[in-house]
């Protein structure tokens, strides 16, 4: 009788073990089935809505990013057994201190302790391999449809992007030498909200700089690239934005400093024409660059055009280019009185 009621209650803790390593794996697998396959197939199907607001929107949920909410339902339910582990912890090291050196009680302790940390180190590896998962292929669906151009016949060439994204930076991520009177300059892939332009939500520093009122000996000892009195002064660099539809241009208040690494940060307030936010999971809305010591007094020169000079039996749609010496101010290029 007793030796069946012990065999059932080794079976009952066998299968309460398996059934948290089950539901363990059922979580990492999900996670991994939707950034592998459901992804990709939204891209496939031309859909432009990719983190899912538009759907969020239609049943009257806040308009946060569907992959962002995912990751907070595995987040929490990792987080839950996570605390369980630590609670089982503890609890063994309750029974191991009250075991009064109890053989019997140490190895139930020990057992328990064990257990707890296996489930922590799966909990926890489960929530890295997901998180790292979701990130990596996302971030790569977003740079393919960026990039990408889908054909409609019946309304022409259409071009599909999944979220309101940062299309290119100038100067490039992780560029050197740039010019200390050079612009920043950003295009996106939707035109831009000209009031959410401003130096609040695109932040432009000197990395790694003291903040304001911190002690400085020289202006790059800032972030703001001030420094008064021995004292920082500002948070970011001063300057003023230009806008024209998706593209926006800084100029510094002045010069860049010298040898100096910025770095920019286009916060989710940026948003686009459609009252659209930045993309939160857009990689390419942080990045940095670094200055030399030289300005640049140098007017730019065309070194190719085409259709060439002189150019015959041009195609009637070729579209006409001009390739110079240096990066080029984009918003006087787009201004058609320039």
């Amino acid at each position: 009788m007793f030796g069946k009621r012990n065999y059932f209650n080794k079976n009952k803790k066998i299968g309460f073990k398996r059934a948290i390593s089950f539901f363990i794996f059922f979580i990492f697998v999900v996670g991994f089935i939707f950034s592998a396959v459901y992804v990709p197939q939204i891209l496939a199907q031309g859909n432009t809505d990719v983190a899912g607001m538009n759907q969020l929107t239609k049943i009257g949920l806040p308009q946060q990013d569907l992959v962002v909410v995912i990751m907070n339902i595995i987040r929490v339910v990792l987080g839950f057994l996570g605390i369980i582990g630590v609670i089982l912890v503890i609890y063994a090291g309750f029974v191991w201190m009250t075991s009064k050196g109890e053989e019997e009680k140490i190895t139930k302790a020990k057992k328990i302790l064990i257990n707890a940390t296996i489930g922590l180190i799966i909990t926890l590896s489960a929530f890295a391999i997901v998180h790292f998962v979701i990130q990596s292929i996302l971030n790569k669906v977003l740079e393919t449809a960026t990039s990408s151009t889908y054909s409609s016949t019946t309304s022409g060439n259409v071009s599909f992007i999944p979220s309101f994204v940062v299309k290119w930076v100038d100067p490039k991520n992780n560029e050197t030498n740039v010019f200390l009177c050079r612009s920043i300059q950003v295009g996106f892939s939707d035109k831009l909200n000209v009031d959410t332009i401003n130096t609040n939500n695109i932040l432009i520093k000197i990395k790694d700089g003291k903040k304001e009122n911190e002690i400085c000996n020289i202006k790059k000892d800032c972030a703001s690239g001030k420094c008064e009195t021995n004292k920082c002064i500002g948070e970011t660099v001063s300057g003023s934005f230009t806008v024209m539809s998706d593209v926006f241009r800084f100029r510094a208040e002045k010069d860049f400093e010298e040898n100096a690494t910025y770095q920019v940060e286009i916060t989710t307030n940026v948003k686009s024409e459609k009252n659209r936010a930045i993309s939160s999971i857009d990689s390419k809305r942080r990045w940095i660059f670094a200055t030399g010591s030289l300005s640049d007094t140098t007017p730019p020169k065309v070194n190719q055009v085409y259709p060439e000079n002189n150019g015959t039996n041009v195609c009637l749609t070729t579209p006409i280019q001009s390739i110079f010496n240096e990066p080029m101010d984009v918003i006087s290029l787009m201004n058609k009185d320039a």
